[in-house]
């Protein structure tokens, strides 16, 4: 089973696209022109999770096959979107000439006094401490002094501030407020910064009554930044971990049948060794109870009529599905599930016990990250 995760951030008009399969991760930012996120065809093998956006923030949405590969998941899921790979030149032009100016002042005083500057006498300068902080993550200035959260200096340049007070979260984060699971979770959290999702952890100890908090995600660099914030929403989103649950109760039926002589006697196996733990472990809401084969997702079904008012299924998983819209017909080679049962009734019922996750869920609330407007210090390390 293969899943990415789409972040929808209606206030930003962002959407951020994460997934991690072992060794491969995927991050993008993406533009969103809508607070709606996409719905694929029925013929493709995605089953999406609960995805109704119910206000303002940052919501989630699963999307997952049993069918399909990891790469060409995330190539459906982004094919149609805009991806945003810098800042808006006006911005970074802005931030550019500020760090610049910042780091021109920094050089000149260490050139004449030959002592780290104090980071507390920068507040009359254009050395803010969204500056300063950025500055020591590019590595261009060297932070020493009691608020690195290091007993050593974090080395990277001749040019040192001393941080002998610590750099505010919310003046790092523009004021903008961080992303957290719920209200309760006080550890792991996402944030915005110079226009990439940053997961951050805040230390278990505190200055002046105060949390610190740092970045898990390196800044600057976005090659782990899919894997560590996929790993977030698998772990902290329940409505996302029911889901997930949903989809390799999912395809274990169908590793099984893939692998069974006898489909239909290995079915009610499966249902007999799963059915009591379907009602603790998963809410009914991720699932379709279908009584009627029209319902079923057309990507598992392959129907033949044999007579006005009577018809015959043969109820089947694809070998690989249609995931992209300019791959051509769906692939007709299929792996037999049902084999050709005439009594209908008993057709049915084992439909009825076959729980398939629905392929969208509209109406249901999608998952999300609650906005909290946090006061702490960054540990710039």
């Amino acid at each position: 089973m293969s899943c990415v995760y789409v972040i929808l951030f209606t206030t930003l008009r962002r959407m951020v696209v994460v997934g991690n399969f072992f060794s491969t991760s995927h991050y993008g930012v993406y533009e969103a022109s809508s607070s709606s996120l996409p719905v694929f065809s029925p013929d493709l093998a995605i089953h999406m999770s609960p995805s109704k956006i119910i206000k303002k923030g940052a919501s989630v949405v699963a999307y997952c096959t049993i069918m399909d590969n990891f790469e060409t998941l995330v190539e459906i899921v982004t094919g149609d979107l805009v991806q945003v790979k810098e800042l808006p030149l006006t911005i970074s032009k802005t931030r550019n000439v500020a760090e610049k100016t910042c780091l021109k002042y920094i050089t000149e005083f260490n050139n004449n006094k030959k002592t780290a500057k104090p980071l507390s006498q920068l507040g009359n300068t254009d050395c803010s401490h969204k500056i300063i902080a950025s500055l020591a993550y590019k590595k261009a200035i060297t932070l020493e002094g009691r608020y690195t959260c290091s007993k050593s200096s974090i080395t990277g340049s001749p040019i040192r501030i001393n941080a002998d007070v610590p750099i505010r979260l919310r003046e790092f984060l523009s004021g903008r407020p961080i992303l957290k699971s719920s209200n309760n979770d006080l550890d792991e959290a996402l944030a915005w910064f110079q226009g990439d999702l940053h997961l951050i952890r805040r230390l278990k100890y505190y200055n002046e009554g105060l949390p610190q908090w740092r970045f898990v995600t390196e800044v600057g660099r976005k090659n782990n930044n899919g894997r560590l914030i996929a790993e977030l929403i698998e772990y902290k989103l329940v409505a996302i971990r029911d889901f997930s649950k949903a989809m390799k109760y999912f395809e274990s039926i169908k590793n099984e049948f893939d692998n069974s002589a006898d489909g239909l006697h290995h079915l009610k196996t499966n249902q007999e060794q799963y059915g009591v733990e379907l009602s603790y472990l998963y809410d009914s809401s991720f699932f379709t109870n279908h009584n009627d084969f029209k319902h079923v997702p057309r990507y598992l079904v392959s129907t033949d009529g044999v007579a006005p008012g009577d018809f015959k299924v043969d109820f089947k998983f694809k070998s690989k599905s249609m995931l992209s819209r300019n791959r051509g017909p769906a692939d007709k080679h299929t792996f037999k599930y049902d084999q050709g049962i005439t009594y209908l009734t008993y057709r049915w019922l084992r439909l009825k016990n076959f729980m398939i996750p629905p392929q969208k869920s509209t109406r249901s609330i999608a998952g999300r990250f609650s906005e909290s407007y946090e006061e702490g210090w960054l540990c710039p390390l």
